[in-house]
């Protein structure tokens, strides 16, 4: 049986998590059927033995793709996306294998939405943040300066800079999402140019309903493969600008303005990441090079962070967190 939502899941090394996730999914109480599609990435750890067992256990509710060789992230993506493109499902859901949706009626409440607001290419919900280093504690994550509508425009989604969802909680219209331009190759990672592209097709719609938890600082998550190596943060930021110049003139520039802040918060990203892997020397070089395309309060930021040490900044960020999350 055709399902009306396909949920995509890729995983790689996750076998402290990944049970829960597969779980989480599989016990949705919906009125249509769904099916999910885990790309399993050749992880070197128990992940794909678990996989495995879940699969054999849900066969109707599971179709597992077990790579030959480690794809990496993005490939494993753009397999996993066309498996669920050709099962020919209405709805693409996301849950990556560190993650976990909490009420079983997600998907349910997602699809009735979707089926009401016709005018919309996907929807969203806040999450419930758990972080695996126990000084910060568990908050919930909700987009602040939410519309009164409850609908992303393009251009809300673009000024929001990717900092208002989290993956697990989005679901997509097929159709909004089937074909990736030329742009889209090039990002770094998936969750938010896939929402940026379908938000080109139609509004984002909002469902103020905390239905999933996101666990943050995973091994192997993309924080750790991009944010913790020099050459990971350089990566990302190349990825990041390329797709978003191929991204303007693919829409012959209608949002130039919304790329250039977006351009904006990638440097900040980037020289954020630099603190924490790279000599002090490149620091300030690139710091130099960069800081007249940032506003004032980012370069505040960023020298205080090369300036003061890391035990000491990493204290304060903890007890801000702790205090004020957002």
């Amino acid at each position: 049986m055709k399902p009306l939502v396909a949920v995509l899941m890729i995983t790689y090394n996750h076998e402290k998590h990944i049970g829960q996730a597969i779980q989480s999914v599989v016990e949705q109480k919906t009125s249509f059927p769904f099916k999910l599609f885990i790309g399993e990435d050749c992880s070197i750890d128990k992940t794909r033995e678990i996989c495995v067992s879940y699969q054999t256990k849900y066969p109707d509710k599971i179709q597992l793709l077990l790579n030959k060789n480690n794809l990496g992230m993005m490939s494993n993506f753009f397999m996993t996306h066309k498996a669920c493109v050709d099962s020919g499902a209405e709805y693409i859901a996301l849950c990556e294998g560190d993650d976990c949706w909490t009420s079983a009626h997600k998907l349910q409440k997602q699809v009735d939405y979707m089926r009401s607001n016709r005018n919309c290419a996907g929807c969203f919900h806040p999450v419930q943040y758990s972080y695996l280093d126990e000084a910060i504690p568990e908050h919930v994550y909700r987009p602040r300066c939410i519309p009164l509508s409850h609908k992303y425009t393009t251009r809300d989604v673009l000024l929001r800079k990717g900092r208002f969802f989290a993956t697990a909680s989005v679901i997509f219209r097929t159709e909004a999402v089937k074909h990736f331009p030329e742009w889209f190759y090039d990002a770094p990672v998936g969750d938010y140019p896939l929402m940026v592209l379908a938000a080109t097709k139609g509004e984002i719609g909002y469902i103020d309903d905390i239905m999933c938890v996101h666990l943050k600082n995973v091994k192997n998550s993309w924080s750790d493969t991009f944010g913790k190596s020099l050459e990971g943060v350089i990566k990302y930021r190349a990825g990041s600008l390329k797709y978003l110049n191929e991204f303007n003139d693919w829409t012959n520039n209608v949002f130039r303005k919304e790329v250039k802040l977006m351009v904006k918060a990638v440097n900040y990203s980037y020289l954020s990441g630099l603190v924490w892997c790279a000599p002090k020397s490149k620091q300030l070089v690139d710091f130099f090079k960069l800081s007249l395309q940032l506003e004032i309060q980012s370069v505040v930021k960023i020298l205080f962070k090369i300036i003061c040490p890391k035990k000491i900044y990493g204290g304060i960020k903890k007890r801000f967190m702790a205090r004020c999350p957002f």
